[in-house]
């Protein structure tokens, strides 16, 4: 597919999808689940059904399934696309009663185009490496959202069940240390804000004062708020992307403009490799965020 080629995506119900749809009863039925910030994951058993060469699994049948959970991946990150472009290798067979692990997760986003990986492994002990992607995912905006996710709420979907919001381990927030006090706590606030908007289990339950007043729910596990230098913020960005972090960047144009077309149209002049940024959030596990933050000072 084109990357430049203008489509509008209808809806998609999930509930017939012939790899993840649980009332396609000629489908594989796979229930996917989130896996981190980026990612997703599935459990799979190869069936007599649906064998290429006697006793192995077809190998279009694996194709589909590392396809499906590029899908998933972007999903679960609140966004849809179509896969552009795939390079696929299939490392050993697989053969029929085998139990699979099947992930894929997006490794970065240049506007409306994201790059990803998708593995399919066996589940036994060792978990040799069975097939692999790399991907090309062009993203769409769907106009609404609000009717896929009803085909996943509608009736006892295994989705529902499966892919739980779950609370992040670490979420942390490193600014620009040469910004002013306001600039900084403008900077924060923004990137924060979108942690929300992005992570809505990171929100706890609301709580009452003593008075019998219920109060907003705050964040359980807190946001630690760091400094760095800026040329070190994008070197954080990347390795977040790479620990599969989920990551929220605040550009350096994001604080020349209140005008949020004008930020758009000046940020889609500069280059990812080039581009200067203001802070940089962080949300995922707890020890590849440290891996990436722990030498870090707090801003003060």
């Amino acid at each position: 597919m084109d990357p430049d080629t203008s489509i509008r995506l209808r809806p998609k119900n999930v509930r017939t999808c012939y790899v993840c749809g649980p009332d396609n009863a000629c489908g594989l039925q796979v229930a996917f689940l989130a896996d981190g910030a980026h990612g997703s994951r599935a459990l799979y058993t190869a069936r007599p059904e649906l064998e290429g060469w006697p006793g192995l699994l077809h190998g279009g049948v694996t194709f589909s399934l590392m396809d499906e959970a590029l899908g998933w991946a972007v999903h679960f990150q609140d966004l849809y696309g179509v896969t552009a472009r795939i390079d696929t290798r299939f490392r050993r067979p697989i053969p029929i009663g085998m139990p699979v692990v099947i992930k894929a997760w997006t490794i970065d986003q240049r506007r409306r185009i994201a790059t990803a990986r998708a593995e399919v492994r066996a589940e036994a002990e060792g978990q040799s490496l069975l097939a692999e992607a790399d991907a090309t995912i062009f993203l769409q905006r769907i106009g609404e959202r609000e009717m896929i996710d009803q085909h996943l709420l509608d009736g006892e979907s295994r989705h529902t069940q499966a892919a739980p919001r779950v609370l992040p381990e670490r979420c942390v927030i490193v600014v620009h240390k040469d910004l002013s006090v306001g600039h900084a706590a403008n900077a924060a606030a923004v990137v924060a804000l979108t942690l929300g908007q992005r992570h809505p289990a990171i929100v706890g339950e609301p709580f009452v004062d003593g008075s019998g007043f219920a109060h907003p729910g705050l964040i359980p596990i807190g946001i630690t708020v760091l400094s760095a230098p800026e040329k070190d913020l994008s070197e954080i960005r990347r390795k977040g992307l790479e620990a599969r972090c989920d990551v929220v960047d605040f550009p350096r144009e994001g604080q020349q403009t209140t005008n949020y077309q004008a930020f758009r149209e000046a940020t889609a002049i500069v280059n990812s490799q080039t581009m200067k940024y203001l802070a940089i959030a962080l949300v995922g596990a707890k020890k590849e965020v440290n891996k990436i933050v722990g030498h870090l000072a707090l801003l003060r």
